[in-house]
């Protein structure tokens, strides 16, 4: 089942066999970025990211920044799993892939808010890597030109994770996800959210 341009404050459920649409009435504030955060460099050596040449920082646990770059396919050759802050796409980024291993985030050390993922730039950024949720993903798709595709199944551990999107762009959900939270679209902001595959069921 495909959703767009829902009404603001749109929340859905996801659950194996429920889509669940309630109102809610929710703020628009955007995820701090806060704690590490490391950049890949705009001339890598390779797409790998466990290659230490192609990063300004260590990765491992960090916010991944990526802007401009001459590599745009990147592989997650970390372990599965890998905790991640989370990743952010400057308004310079072209139009990334993301594929490999599967990555865990938004992480928390005690101290820093998790910063989700946060596409700030122009492009269509598609990110395939399968996600678990070690709590709930605030998203941000800030320019209403871009589209932000999440492919990779996303799933929570039956923790109860949920996603939010906020900004003005579009959030694509097109994996087969089996994560319990909510997915929610923050409202005031003409974003758009678009979900697709399994079997949904409205109640």
């Amino acid at each position: 089942m495909k959703i767009s341009k829902l009404l603001p404050a749109l929340t859905i459920q996801n659950r194996p066999a429920l889509l669940l649409l309630a109102l809610l009435m929710l703020s628009s504030a955007s995820p701090t970025i806060a704690g590490a955060q490391t950049l890949w460099k705009a001339n890598p050596a390779s797409g790998e990211w466990t290659n230490t040449a192609n990063w300004i920082g260590a990765p491992s646990g960090a916010l991944l920044e990526f802007s401009n770059s001459t590599i745009t396919t990147l592989t997650n050759s970390f372990s599965a799993d890998t905790l991640f802050g989370g990743v952010l796409f400057d308004a310079g980024a072209p139009a990334y892939t993301l594929t490999g291993n599967s990555v865990t985030f938004p992480y928390t050390n005690g101290t820093s808010y998790p910063a989700g993922i946060i596409d700030n730039s122009t492009s269509s950024i598609l990110i395939s890597v399968p996600i678990t949720l070690n709590n709930d993903l605030p998203v941000v798709v800030s320019n209403a030109a871009s589209t932000l595709t999440i492919s990779g199944p996303m799933n929570d551990g039956g923790l109860g994770a949920g996603v939010s999107l906020s900004g003005s762009g579009t959030l694509a959900i097109t994996g087969n996800n089996s994560y319990i939270g909510y997915t929610t679209v923050e409202g005031g902001s003409g974003n758009t959210l678009s979900v697709s595959g399994g079997i949904w069921y409205l109640e």
